[in-house]
Formats: structure tokens, C-alpha cells, sequence
């Protein structure tokens, strides 16, 4: 019998992939690129890139592009192999008015941020921020009240058509922010860009504390939105708001449905009590288009809600 003994090369080593299980936990990866403070993985990169090898001088130009592209992606979505870092510093600070703000909102994708800021207890400026500049994009419009509430809007592929902002002047506003950007001529010009971007008010009777999108998939109508809307009167209000084609004003604001919130008799000891006055003051869908409604004694309202074709 005869035996060759010889040098086998071992394979390269490779990291497993595994995601942080907290925020203060980095994350196991391979092949990461070094972008300022943060890292992104790069697939199929070759060693020799990372070794700082010769490359084509177009090459190393469209690098510089994909990489200020990736450092601008950052700031709204983790990506893979990213690890998560806990902010240590303030980015920016907006100035709001003389009484202060009461709500503010991101957009569903991140860029814009709402806010309501009160100039005096009868006129409160809704505010949009940008978020990749830090600068106000506009003063939108106004409410005659505090705004409680604002709500974006998005459908299908596109993203942040609407908002809708509440208050106690008994206003749901509906406003256009498919371009605010293109579309206004003054970021400070309030009353003018509201001629432009408002689109219609929905009017109740007392105070609107909350407000809420029915989701799409939820939304037979799908082209008419479908809004509910929290009054102090005591009732939740389904409306279906139609818009016209340019997407720019509303043709029609229905108020399809009432639901009250129902009194509520409470057992304390041997006696009882009625609250005298029982009203909604938040609302919110979950995935399947249930929505459910909080109420000023406590409770949690659920509502199956189907929406058809008359």
C-alpha cells in the first residue's frame, strides 16, 4: 500500500450572515464598503477593489455617483448589512409659532414632515418640512383652531398624494401634495398657496379629534378615497370623497355612514352611574379594514367595515 501525502488549500473563510437581534447589536456580514459612518454591503465586489486596485477612470466616476446616491438612500432605509445606529445628535430644528405645535406627521415615505403650529388660539399654520434640506418647502394653509391630527395618503405607486389635516373649527381639510414644491410660488405665502393645494373641507357639527384613510386594499371605491372622522358630537363618520381627474379639487364629499358611540352604563359597588356625555377621540385600521375607535370613557369600539358598489 502506498501513501501520497500532500498540501490541500483550505477554503476561504466566510462570515454567516445574521441580522442584530437589538439596537445595540452590529451586524454580521461580508464584503462591506466603508461610506462615512455608516457601512453598505456591496455584492460580488472583488478583493482587489477593496485593496484599493487599478481601476478605469469612468469606472471610478460612476462609483462616486452610485456612492453619493447610496449616501442620500441611507437617510430614509436600512440596508442590508447596514447596521442600526441610535442617533447621538441634533439634525435640525424648526422653527414653529408664537403658541407652539400640537402635531406633526411624517409622510409615508419619509421625505416631508407635517406640522401644526398655532400663531394664536383662532389660527393655526400647517407647516411642511423637508427632510432631506432641513428647510420649510411651504406654509400650506390654515385651521381657525388647534389641529389635532394629520393624516397622508397614498395609493398604489404612488406615494403622499394627500393630506389631511383636523382641528376644533369642526374641519377635516383635504390637501394636494402630489408636487407642493412645483406647484407653490412662496413657501411663506400662506393664503396663496392654499387657493392652490386645498382641496375640500369636510364639515361637522363640534370638534374633530382624529382622522383615518380606509387602506386601499380595503377600498372597493379604490379611486375615491373613503375617510373616517372622530367628532365630539359623539359620532364616527364614514365619507367617500370624490376628486376630480386632475387630482386637484374635491367634485363631492359624502357622508356615507354614522356610527355613535354608544353610552356606557358602569356598575361601582352596589350603585351605577351614566356617563352623560360619551364621544370618540382616536381611530386607526388594521390590515384587514376593521376600524377601531377609543372613546373618551375608555373603551375600544370594533367595526367590520365593508365598502361596496351602489
Amino acid at each position: 500500500m502506498e501513501i501520497d501525502i500532500s498540501y490541500v488549500k483550505p477554503p476561504g473563510r466566510e462570515d454567516v450572515q445574521r441580522p442584530s437581534l437589538n439596537a445595540f447589536e452590529n451586524e454580521i456580514g461580508t464584503r462591506f464598503m466603508d461610506i462615512g459612518p455608516t457601512k453598505i454591503m456591496v455584492p460580488g465586489q472583488k478583493d482587489e477593489e477593496r485593496k484599493g486596485g487599478k481601476r478605469d477612470k469612468e469606472e471610478e466616476k460612476l462609483e462616486v455617483v452610485d456612492m453619493k446616491l447610496r449616501e442620500k438612500l441611507i437617510g430614509w432605509e436600512r440596508g442590508f448589512g447596514q447596521p442600526c445606529l441610535i442617533p447621538n445628535k441634533l439634525l435640525y430644528r424648526f422653527e414653529s409659532e408664537e403658541n407652539g405645535c400640537f402635531a406633526i406627521k411624517f409622510s409615508n415615505k419619509g421625505k416631508y414632515l407635517a406640522a401644526g403650529c398655532s400663531e394664536s388660539e383662532k389660527k393655526c399654520l400647517i407647516k411642511i418640512f423637508n427632510m432631506e434640506t432641513g428647510k420649510l418647502t411651504a406654509t400650506i394653509g390654515s385651521h381657525q383652531g388647534v389641529i389635532y391630527e394629520f393624516k397622508w395618503y397614498s395609493a398604489g405607486e404612488a406615494n403622499d398624494l394627500f393630506l389631511l389635516s383636523v382641528s376644533n373649527d369642526s374641519m377635516a381639510k383635504l390637501w394636494n401634495c402630489t408636487d407642493i414644491e412645483g406647484t407653490i410660488t412662496s413657501a411663506e405665502d400662506y393664503t396663496d398657496n392654499e387657493k392652490k393645494l386645498l382641496m375640500g373641507c369636510l364639515q361637522h357639527p363640534s370638534y374633530v379629534y382624529s382622522a383615518e384613510f380606509l387602506p386601499e386594499y380595503a377600498n372597493k371605491l379604490r379611486g375615491d378615497p373613503v375617510i373616517a372622522t372622530a367628532c365630539f358630537d359623539g359620532k364616527v363618520r364614514l365619507w367617500v370623497v370624490k376628486i376630480d381627474e386632475k387630482m386637484e379639487k374635491v367634485i363631492e364629499a359624502r357622508c356615507s355612514t354614522e356610527m355613535p358611540v354608544e353610552q356606557v352604563d358602569q356598575e361601582i359597588d352596589n350603585g351605577h352611574y351614566l356617563l352623560t356625555h360619551n364621544y370618540p377621540t382616536s381611530l386607526v385600521f388594521d390590515d384587514t379594514g376593521r376600524l377601531y375607535i377609543g372613546d373618551s370613557s375608555g373603551c375600544i369600539h370594533v367595526w367590520d367595515i365593508i365598502v361596496i358598489f351602489n
